[in-house]
């Protein structure tokens, strides 16, 4: 089982949270908390599907597998929902 996929899921989580507060301390745009708090969440979440999957490696239980497939689906849903309202924060500012 190759486990590359999920450590570039989670490195791609650590560099959304990075750019983040990298922004936040260059005070180049107000990011309202919701967002850094939500996409460290992700970060967080995405971490933990790291690990449930190398259980699920290690064990080949069902029940891992199931898990792993509920936590990827919150994880894509989560994020799908606070990009969408970054987004939204976004055009509402007019970064012009």
């Amino acid at each position: 089982m190759d486990i590359r996929p999920f450590y570039t899921l989670y490195d791609y989580k650590k560099l959304m949270v990075a750019r983040i507060r990298y922004i936040e301390k260059k005070k180049l745009y107000d990011i309202k908390p919701m967002f850094s708090e939500g996409f460290t969440k992700l970060e967080n979440k995405s971490e933990s599907l790291l690990n449930l999957y190398i259980k699920y490696a290690l064990t080949q239980h069902e029940k891992y597998s199931d898990k792993l497939m509920i936590l990827f689906n919150e994880l894509y849903l989560n994020e799908q929902v606070l990009l969408e309202q970054l987004l939204n924060d976004f055009s509402d500012k007019s970064l012009i």
